[in-house]
């Protein structure tokens, strides 16, 4: 079980119910917040299509007293990797401490060099 979550007032939050990681699925591009506990870890989950060569970076370095990038794994929907399907870019984070941050993310091709980004997404984490 991965947790519940809950909307407030537009913010994903996490409850208490969660054990290590709350995980908050961006892909809809209608969150752009997220609510953690001091020392959390959470991730955000990101939809992307390898097949394309696109792919998910930071846009800018994290504020390293703030969050710690712990990972960053790619997940298959329902389990079963399809060629050309969509997937799932799971980037985890640990909250260090009280504040409030932002992650900028890109979606580009890493080798492709002055070309535009596909699209980009910014996260704002509350950490309490």
């Amino acid at each position: 079980m991965l947790g519940v979550m809950a909307i407030l007032g537009g913010t994903l939050v996490a409850t208490s119910a969660i054990k290590k990681r709350a995980i908050f699925n961006m892909s809809n591009g209608l969150e752009t917040r997220v609510s953690v506990k001091t020392h959390q870890e959470f991730c955000l989950k990101i939809k992307s299509n390898p097949s394309t060569g696109y792919s998910w970076a930071l846009d800018q370095p994290l504020d390293e007293t703030m969050l710690q990038l712990i990972e960053h794994d790619i997940e298959e929907p329902d389990g079963t990797a399809m060629a050309g399907a969509s997937q799932f870019e799971i980037w985890a984070f640990r909250a260090l401490k009280v504040g409030e941050t932002s992650i900028f993310m890109k979606y580009i091709r890493p080798w492709e060099k002055n070309v535009p980004v596909l699209r980009t997404y910014s996260f704002t984490v509350s950490i309490d």
